[in-house]
């Protein structure tokens, strides 16, 4: 439930024992966009480590790529990009 006490302590627990134990030997974990990622002890989105590194690599980096050219195309003007988008996309 939102606002629960130590709920985002608890998901960033979670989400580096998943990260750790499905990294791509037996299985991998892959972020879906409905979920918080990212998790700080208070808040979902906000570890750039995450954003930047584990985001992008759990897609390949030829999907990732793919992907983020065809944001840009579709969107050459950044009319739907935000600050967030920016920094999940990169340059």
């Amino acid at each position: 439930m939102p606002g629960t006490p130590g709920a985002a302590e608890f998901y960033r627990e979670l989400e580096r024992f998943c990260l750790a134990t499905f990294d791509g030997g037996h299985a991998l974990t892959r972020v879906e966009w409905s979920k918080g990622w990212g998790y700080t002890d208070t808040a979902a989105w906000a570890d750039p480590e995450v954003i930047g590194t584990v985001v992008p690599r759990s897609y390949g980096e030829g999907q990732w790529a793919e992907g983020t050219e065809l944001l840009r195309r579709l969107d050459p003007h950044g009319v739907f990009g935000n600050a967030f988008l920016d920094g999940l996309l990169g340059p």
